[in-house]
């Protein structure tokens, strides 16, 4: 998640930033020792929602498994474990069998042919649905884009164009999930003016954690009568 989002802004503000070589746009919290530079970092976090165990919708649970028969073997073993029933059985591909060509063993995740698929490269496929949830939480994330120039022109001027860099794609990031807010700035400038010149931008970014959640599959009902005695 961390990861993601400061890619994405690092992105935007080397394309966005012609005055500054795109290696010295990083996700990085210290100052580089070549100006100009920014960088880009998170600096904290907080839970907007926190609601343990709470769903946050559905998500494509559908999986698909391609095998190549041999013309003898009859069983083959998904490696997860589907839910009931398949969707389909497809072999040779495209070509949808009837349940009466195979059975399922659901607990091993076995699918037996009647007869043994031909010879082929990935030429029988098998669709089911895996049993799960999403569950998650919404964050709201801080962080620092830190510009740094030579004087204070330079900076000003950076600092101007990482805005309107993160202004002009603030759609591409929210269809990246970045949903960017800004707060403050401050300048943050050495002792040494030799050291460079900084300023820092403070922005709110809210976004999901999200988190697939295998759901147990029900395999058997075991009913037990009590005993009533003679």
């Amino acid at each position: 998640m961390f990861e993601k989002i400061e890619a994405a802004l690092v992105k935007v503000l080397q394309e966005g930033l012609e005055e500054v070589s795109k290696s010295n746009v990083v996700a990085k919290k210290r100052r580089l020792d070549k100006l100009p530079a920014v960088c880009v970092g998170n600096v904290g976090f907080e839970f907007v929602d926190i609601g343990v165990g709470r769903s946050m919708g559905s998500a494509d649970n559908r999986r698909h498994e391609a095998f190549s028969g041999d013309g003898e073997t009859v069983n083959f073993t998904l490696k997860e474990k589907a839910l009931r029933p398949l969707i389909s059985v497809e072999h040779p591909t495209g070509v949808r069998l009837f349940e009466d060509d195979y059975a399922v063993d659901y607990g091993a995740g076995i699918v037996t042919f009647k007869r043994p698929p031909a010879e082929g490269e990935d030429n029988v496929t098998v669709r089911f649905y895996l049993p799960f949830e999403v569950k998650g939480l919404r964050l709201n994330l801080r962080y620092h884009v830190n510009v740094w120039g030579k004087d204070e022109a330079q900076r000003d001027a950076l600092t101007e164009g990482a805005v309107a860099a993160l202004l002009r794609e603030e759609r591409y990031l929210s269809e990246e999930g970045v949903h960017l807010k800004p707060v403050r700035g401050f300048n943050v400038d050495p002792e040494d003016p030799k050291e460079g010149f900084g300023k820092t931008i403070e922005y709110d970014i809210e976004t999901e954690m999200l988190v697939e959640v295998t759901m147990p599959r029900m395999e058997e009902i075991d009913i037990k009568w009590p005993d009533r005695g003679p």
